[in-house]
């Protein structure tokens, strides 16, 4: 029954294997203990159950806690892209972009049609950002995130060299987005380090 009852245990709780192998040798020795009258012995390792229960709702209430940062951190990086694009194409290169050759951009009556599949975009590219820093940046904090925003903000650069290598826009302005895509992203990252931040870990 013991044994039984601590498999359903590792079963439900989020431990570590060692800690499931540990408590299944203690339900083992509880079965041993309790045959012998040693109920001493019992008790200690009840005392450890109920340590590694506590341990996993501390790691669930962690977890929750994270989903909820995550997501502010989202909400912010997205408001600050949106902004931050805004001042980029609305005002500083509005002029610029408004000379393109005729079929190399949208007209800005079918862009507005368009423009659900811009934040569309947009609100990807900053989940799949905040995503990839809470899953393998987190511990770093805010440096860890302005780096994996410059590194982002690299890969946007290989992306408009090749936008310049097959459409003819003009080299300023692929000078312009990319370097605007390097602080972009970096103070992106900056914001998902301040505002994400993992929970503490209780050993057992």
């Amino acid at each position: 029954m013991h044994i039984w009852a601590a498999a359903q245990t590792c079963k439900s709780a989020r431990i570590s294997n060692e800690q499931a192998k540990r408590i299944r040798k203690l339900a083992e020795e509880n079965s041993a203990a309790l045959v012998n009258g040693n109920y001493g012995r019992v008790f200690g390792h009840r005392y450890f159950a109920a340590e590694v229960l506590a341990s996993s709702a501390l790691t669930r209430y962690n977890d929750l806690m994270n989903m909820k940062r995550l997501f502010g951190a989202f909400i912010a990086v997205f408001i600050f892209a949106f902004l931050f694009e805004w001042l980029l194409h609305g005002i500083i290169l509005r002029g610029s972009e408004a000379a393109l050759p005729q079929g190399l951009a949208r007209a800005p009556a079918d862009f507005q049609n368009h423009f659900l599949w811009v934040l569309l975009g947009e609100a990807i590219m900053v989940f799949m950002f905040t995503m990839i820093y809470a899953r393998g940046f987190a511990t770093g904090g805010v440096r860890a995130g302005v780096g994996l925003g410059i590194m982002f903000g690299i890969i946007y650069t290989g992306a408009n060299l090749i936008s310049y290598g097959v459409q003819p826009f003009p080299g300023d302005l692929v000078v312009w987005y990319s370097i605007a895509g390097l602080i972009e992203y970096a103070v992106a990252g900056a914001i998902v380090g301040t505002i994400y931040k993992t929970g503490p870990a209780m050993p057992v």
